[in-house]
């Protein structure tokens, strides 16, 4: 927002006859409305990416839990077996 406030600033103090302002005016901001766009997909992209790596990350880590907890399970029966 601040480097709109300044763009438009700027072009209101320059010495320009009001047509030629306005079409200034619209092309800058138009410009920085691009280049929100950009960054935006960007940021964009790259939260996606994080999640889906941490998605992966824990899938990978509840498969290695659910296997700890088959494994015990196993074990603790044939030490009840094992008992009686």
């Amino acid at each position: 927002m601040g480097a709109a406030a300044s763009v438009v600033a700027a072009l209101l103090l320059a010495p320009k006859p009001g047509d030629e302002l306005r079409v200034q005016i619209q092309s800058s901001l138009e410009a920085l409305g691009d280049r929100f766009e950009q960054v935006y997909e960007r940021v964009k992209q790259s939260a996606s990416q994080l999640v889906e790596e941490k998605r992966s990350r824990l899938l990978t880590a509840v498969e290695a839990a659910r296997e700890e907890i088959a494994r015990a399970r196993e074990e603790i029966e044939a030490r009840l077996r094992e008992e009686h």
